[in-house]
């Protein structure tokens, strides 16, 4: 039998080659490897299917967490603090309204009128704690109103006994020939820039009587 110029036939050769780079690719994608191998150039094609991806680093709403660093931030500009609580002197305030206590009142037997008679006029920051009023004409239209940080109030002897009753908050009584209102509420109304206290007569004409407003004024 003859052979050929290069002693061996092509066909064998191409076969033990095919065959040695199945073996040394077998261990690292031999599947694709022959493949490639046996198909034509381009003709491969791999799909891989779509995998959802979760952010992990979200909070309870969904938002991305973003850390703040712990030290100092430095502001290019400005910072408006507008409508930040300041004190009498115009700083900043840091407390919590807890501050030294103020009484205002009238003298007993005062007269009052349609005209309110201011009892607290403050700016600043602090708590309103209450007032209590007595009308010694027992009229039931002693009133107290003002405001809180501009937010009007307005209190009535004859509706305190009306719908509060002797509830500890809001509450009215006659007895003794005088009427009498407090308005007292939990933990008292803080308030940020200004507070406002006065009392008035309703009923027209003058009635003479007596008022306390109890507040703190932060320092």
């Amino acid at each position: 039998m003859k052979h050929s110029l290069f002693g061996f036939r092509p066909t064998r050769h191409l076969a033990l080659g095919l065959g040695a780079a199945g073996l040394v690719l077998g261990a690292s994608g031999a599947t694709a490897a022959a493949t490639a191998l046996i198909q034509p150039a381009g003709a491969l094609s791999v799909q891989v299917p779509a995998v959802a991806v979760r952010e992990q680093n979200v909070n309870s709403a969904g938002r991305i967490r973003v850390a703040l660093p712990k030290t100092s931030v430095g502001v290019n500009g400005t910072v408006a603090v507008s409508n930040l609580p300041v004190n009498s002197a115009g700083r900043v305030q840091t407390q919590n309204g807890n501050g030294t206590a103020e009484l205002a009142q009238t003298s007993w037997g005062a007269t009052f009128s349609s005209a309110p008679t201011v009892l607290v006029d403050v700016t600043g920051s602090g708590i309103f704690k209450g007032a209590n009023l007595s009308d010694f004409a027992n009229s039931g239209c002693l009133a107290i109103q003002g405001s809180i940080d501009g937010m009007g109030f307005y209190y009535q002897i004859n509706a305190a006994m009306d719908i509060g009753g002797n509830s500890a908050v809001l509450g009215g009584s006659a007895s003794g020939g005088q009427a009498r209102l407090w308005f007292m509420p939990p933990g008292g109304l803080p308030f940020h820039h200004s507070l406002l206290v006065e009392a008035s007569y309703a009923c027209g004409g003058t009635t003479t009587g007596f008022a306390q407003a109890f507040y703190t004024l932060s320092a």
